[in-house]
């Protein structure tokens, strides 16, 4: 069995609500081990629905992605 390192990434935005979605659709997309990633999300005080979308994700991730 392959050894993964334990990756993270930084996304950062602001009112990206038309694209943010897409963003981390494609990131939990990759075969990569969910145990092995990390996201760290730092928004920019978004006044449309980017939170929103991160929370969402945030439910289905709770231990990969950091608000």
């Amino acid at each position: 069995m392959k050894k993964y390192p334990k990756i993270s990434a930084v996304l950062v935005t602001y009112n990206g609500e038309k694209t943010i979605e897409d963003c981390l659709r494609l990131f939990f997309e990759q075969t990569y081990p969910k145990d092995k990633i990390e996201m760290i999300v730092a928004d920019g005080g978004s006044t449309d629905k980017t939170l929103e979308i991160i929370k969402d994700y945030q439910k289905k991730y709770p231990k990969v992605i950091k608000l």
